[in-house]
């Protein structure tokens, strides 16, 4: 697996690449990309198959933009960011498209999510995330379209214009809910 990994860079631009793993076998794919800790990263215009995670952790105003995640665990799994900008992203045929948890405004806008088919599998999780906003986004052939947990009273979190078609279940709350405004 190709790999790159940050750990407390700033502004690092990974642009234009291609990144392959195992084909069939994301257990034991090492992860894409792991920024931890990193500001200001933007990630850009790759292509990237059958790695376990696109993962990003601890690493405030990071731009996913542009990208193509196949084939592995999570496209995309982030941990404890704020300010994510993903926008115009393809994630299909993983476990789980895209995971938010704990994140502080997101913002998540013009990604298709297709065919994100694991067992617990969903185009995009927000877990404990507050203030993200999810638009304009769309949800096709996933297990669960659209999932959120733990989003309390004044998370502020605003799901709108989205796409949703196609999958097992559109949008599923295994936990209250209150703070979220969907649209239409």
């Amino acid at each position: 697996t190709t790999e790159i990994y940050t750990l407390s860079l700033h502004d690092a631009l990974p642009i234009c690449n291609t990144f392959a793993g195992l084909a069939d076998d994301a257990g034991r794919a090492g992860d894409a990309i792991r920024i931890w800790s990193s500001p200001g990263v933007v990630v850009s215009g790759n292509t990237i198959r059958d790695g376990r995670d696109v993962l990003l952790s601890y690493s405030r105003d990071v731009a996913i933009v542009g990208n193509r995640v196949t084939g592995g665990r999570y496209c995309l799994h982030d941990m404890y960011s704020p300010r994510l900008f993903a926008a115009s992203n393809v994630f299909e045929r993983c476990a789980i498209g895209m995971n938010l948890m704990y994140a502080d405004a997101p913002v998540v806008r013009r990604n298709t999510f297709r065919h994100n088919r694991g067992a617990a599998g969903y185009g995009l999780g927000l877990e404990g995330t507050t203030r993200a906003r999810i638009e304009q986004n769309a949800f096709v052939d996933n297990h669960v379209g659209l999932w959120v947990a733990d989003s309390t009273v004044g998370s502020d979190n605003r799901i709108a214009h989205n796409a949703i078609a196609s999958n097992g279940a559109g949008f599923a709350a295994p936990v209250v809910i209150a703070g979220t405004a969907l649209t239409a």
